[in-house]
């Protein structure tokens, strides 16, 4: 990728702010240097719809702050699609959807969201107490969403599902999820399974971070977990 293409990616993902868990109990996973963030715990109720409101207000100001780089991106995909007419053999070239998010507060019960194309499932158990959840979709090239609070750990697994329908994808390859930091070197592969005739592709993760779909040289398997 050219340096102007990687410029570009940059200010796609420089929308996405410093997050927080409303969860006091939770266990906090090894972070990845440039992931690393203060984390708040919120201890009552009425915190953290305090802070629901001020994740509300932060994703309002995001999304206007990525309008210029969705614009940019529009003209850099037109460029990659001719370099790559059959799909990147590595990643996962795609059309820059607006940016997307979802916040919400979720508790032991469990619950879904949906950030953009993208969903996120949470079981009942799988968290101990009420916790501010945020997931975003900046501004890319790539498939990605992050998930906040970083590093927070589940008690049980959590499935993440990526959409990859508005991709350049050659037809023989596989996708899978990948667990990024923020110049997107893969640090984790969890368990992931391509829906290729659906254009999209499940994992199962246990804690928070940066994912994002990469391409793997196999057949696709639409195989269940």
């Amino acid at each position: 990728m050219s340096l102007n293409s990687r410029s570009l990616l940059a200010a796609g993902t420089i929308v996405v702010g410093t997050l927080f868990t409303a969860c006091a109990d939770a266990t906090v996973a090894p972070l990845a240097p440039d992931f690393a963030a203060p984390s708040m715990v919120l201890t009552s109720t009425v915190n953290v719809n305090q802070y629901l409101e001020r994740e509300k207000n932060r994703i309002k100001l995001a999304q206007e702050q990525s309008k210029p780089a969705y614009d940019s991106l529009k003209k850099e995909w037109e460029r990659l699609k001719k370099r790559y007419p059959n799909g990147n053999p590595e990643l996962l070239y795609c059309d820059p959807l607006q940016y997307s998010a979802d916040t919400k507060i979720i508790g032991p019960e469990g619950g879904d969201m949906s950030i953009g194309p993208h969903k996120l499932s949470i079981p009942r158990g799988a968290l101990l107490r009420p916790t501010v959840i945020t997931g975003e979709m900046p501004v890319s090239l790539t498939v990605g969403v992050q998930l906040s609070q970083h590093g927070l750990v589940f008690q049980k697994d959590v499935k993440l599902t990526l959409s990859y329908k508005h991709c350049n994808r050659p037809n023989t390859f596989a996708e899978q999820v990948v667990y990024v930091d923020n110049n997107n070197r893969i640090l984790e592969r969890p368990k992931s399974v391509d829906k290729g005739s659906d254009g999209l592709v499940e994992a199962i993760i246990r804690h928070f971070s940066g994912y994002m779909v990469s391409s793997g040289r196999h057949a696709a398997s639409e195989d269940a977990f």
